[in-house]
């Protein structure tokens, strides 16, 4: 698709643009522990005439002797001293590449230097892409981005679509930072028509907010750490590329030849590390990373080296420039010796602590100088723009297919949430039919228990035998309503019928009585004038005893009570009272079941005493008689 078949326009060869920015120094170059000249300049910037001068500690030049060229002075196109802005950077070295890139032509700016010397503050501003986007202090690239678009609107005869890549160059590994897989290898192809490429992830990006966004996706997923001399520290080449393709608006068809493809990369080369400045404490892997970020660097030194070589000036150069020795030059191919507008940012600082280094920064720049590029507007023919539109139609045919796909997915997710709705609904339907059924067979289930109750008493039958004197049924207030008796009356009835019941079986357990007078050497002839009243309170008696009450002499309801021991008179409790009580509406009940035939009376007739003679439904806790405790 971007196929480079021809150029127009050649132009007469230019030099690269090269720049120096001298930073001002840090708080280690000023810390006294560090350094025994802390805070002393080395070099010396002159920005009136483009030039840096080696100075002595004094801040004088060094003696006339010293100061040859290349040496201990140095000249550049530009020199930007510690006061000057990114912007004012930019518009000397940057802004003029830009515009060749929207005409059609390749272009590259570089930043080079040592470890800590500035250069990806002044590639991305303060701290991180987005973090320069955040506190408007921008780099190259915002500055590049905004550009592209403003070049872009001016220029109305022409269409302009953006692609963005970001590869780094990692321990002489090429990574692809926009893949979505993590640790893309890519491998560096090479043919006739294109050159030397890689096969990155391209994203399209047609706004100023998705390129930035890219590049920050990028520049996030490169390679940093901590070092002596950085907090941040790259440590890995990266390599912002913008690809640029253009139409002419009235060439709808094609045939007028004037479509243009172009790139710019913004390359923020790793710093160089000496071994001097390297803490003793350094990683394998901060040693290894080092060592790959200074044989790329050296590298790139010698190819530049040999592009400026006099030999490289004419028609048959002898000398051979073997960009294969690094993954970093080989990538670089393209832009270095070929089609393309260079410009390199040189970072330093004039230090003392660090003049070795900002030296071999100066020589390196220096050795650019004498490199002579001819870059040239590309253009396609006629039949790579057929290519390119029918690969055009292609994708917006692809594209379309996928909207039509995405809207009957749409489509049939919306019947199945409606569906869904449905479902559910029938599920709290059966839920809400599955509880009424519950609670139906509940009150049916205590119909039938009433029902039976009441047909046993019918017959005379006795109620099962679930506890120790019989345990009626169970009451319920549909029982109450079918007989209808209200709850109190039905309570009292209750309690008296099943009392009645006890005191039957307690008169049939004479025996137990006598032997209990025989042990507690009490007269037989002070019970004999009732036997009912005999076997009560002989029962009662019993359970008054230590080996059953002893353990119950907390408050009841009542009164208290307390055991009684073997000899002594029994504790009267004030329960007696209310027994014989029962006892005398037990026996007039008995009498008119006498006068009526032996029936028992029904549901609804009282005795004598006013209460219902209703068989209970109710223990004798009711009364403060534990059933469980009162022996046979």
């Amino acid at each position: 698709m971007n196929d480079i078949v021809s150029n127009i326009d050649e132009g007469s060869a230019e030099d690269i643009k090269v720049c120096l920015r001298m930073r001002p120094l840090n708080k280690r170059e000023c810390n006294p522990k560090l350094w025994k000249s802390a805070g002393e300049y080395a070099w010396k910037p002159m920005p009136e005439i483009n030039s840096i001068v080696q100075v002595q500690r004094s801040g004088i030049p060094t003696g006339d002797q010293d100061l040859k060229a290349g040496r201990s002075i140095f000249t550049f196109d530009k020199i930007f001293d510690e006061n000057d802005t990114t912007d004012y950077v930019y518009n000397f070295a940057g802004k003029e590449l830009v515009r060749s890139t929207i005409e059609g032509r390749n272009a590259s700016i570089f930043a080079y230097g040592q470890t800590g010397s500035g250069k990806t503050h002044t590639m991305q501003g303060n701290g991180t892409i987005r973090d320069g986007m955040l506190k408007d202090k921008l780099g190259i690239i915002h500055m590049v981005a905004r550009d592209l678009f403003q070049e872009a609107e001016l220029i109305e005869a022409r269409d302009f679509v953006f692609n963005v890549s970001v590869i780094e160059v990692y321990n002489e590994e090429v990574k692809d930072l926009l893949s979505k897989a993590k640790d893309i290898r890519l491998n560096i192809r090479e043919d006739t028509s294109r050159g030397v490429f890689v096969n990155a992830t391209r994203i399209e990006a047609n706004s100023l907010k998705k390129l930035l966004a890219c590049l920050s996706a990028g520049e996030r997923n490169r390679v940093v750490a901590k070092t002596t001399l950085n907090k941040r520290s790259s440590r890995s080449h990266i390599i912002f590329s913008i690809n640029i393709e253009s139409f002419s608006v009235n060439d709808i068809s094609g045939t007028s030849g004037h479509s243009r493809v172009s790139s710019l990369n913004l390359v923020d080369l790793a710093g160089s590390e000496s071994v001097r400045h390297r803490s003793a404490h350094s990683t394998d892997q901060r040693r290894k990373e080092a060592g790959s970020i200074n044989k790329s660097l050296l590298t790139l030194s010698l190819v530049i080296q040999a592009l400026g070589a006099p030999s490289m000036q004419t028609s048959n150069p002898r000398n051979h420039i073997n960009y294969r020795d690094s993954k970093l030059t080989r990538v670089l191919q393209p832009s270095l010796s070929g089609n393309a507008r260079l410009a390199f940012i040189c970072c330093a600082t004039a230090s003392s602590l660090y003049m070795e280094e900002t030296k071999s920064t100066l020589q390196f720049a220096s050795r650019i100088k004498h490199i002579k590029t001819k870059s040239k507007i590309n253009v396609m023919d006629d039949e790579s723009i057929s290519q390119v539109k029918e690969e055009l139609h292609s994708v917006k045919q692809q594209m379309f297919e996928m909207n039509q796909k995405m809207k009957k997915m749409e489509f049939k997710n919306k019947q199945l949430r409606t569906q869904l709705e449905e479902m559910i609904e029938e599920r709290d339907d059966a839920v809400e039919r599955a509880v009424n059924f519950e609670k139906a067979k509940n009150v049916a289930v205590l119909a039938a228990v009433d029902a039976a109750a009441v047909a046993e008493k019918a017959t005379g039958n006795s109620w099962p035998r679930g506890s120790r004197f019989g345990k009626p049924p169970i009451p319920s207030k549909v029982a109450g309503e079918m007989n209808g008796v209200s709850t109190a009356n039905e309570k009292m009835s209750g309690q008296v019928g099943f009392l009645a019941n006890v005191i039957d079986r307690l008169v049939a357990k004479k025996d137990d009585s006598v032997e209990y007078k025989k042990r507690q050497g009490t007269p037989m002839d002070m019970y004999e004038s009732d036997s009912t009243i005999d076997g009560i309170r002989q029962n009662l008696r019993v359970d008054s005893s230590r080996t059953i009450m002893s353990d119950m002499t907390t408050p009841t309801r009542y009164g208290t009570h307390r055991s009684v021991s073997d000899g002594e008179d029994p504790v009267s409790l004030p329960i007696l009272g209310l027994v014989e009580k029962l006892i005398e509406v037990h026996v007039n009940s008995k009498n008119a079941v006498a006068r009526n035939d032996e029936d028992p009376p029904s549901a609804t007739e009282t005795t004598e005493s006013g209460v219902e003679g209703k068989e209970s439904r109710y223990d004798m806790h009711a009364y403060g008689i534990p059933v469980e405790e009162i022996s046979p």
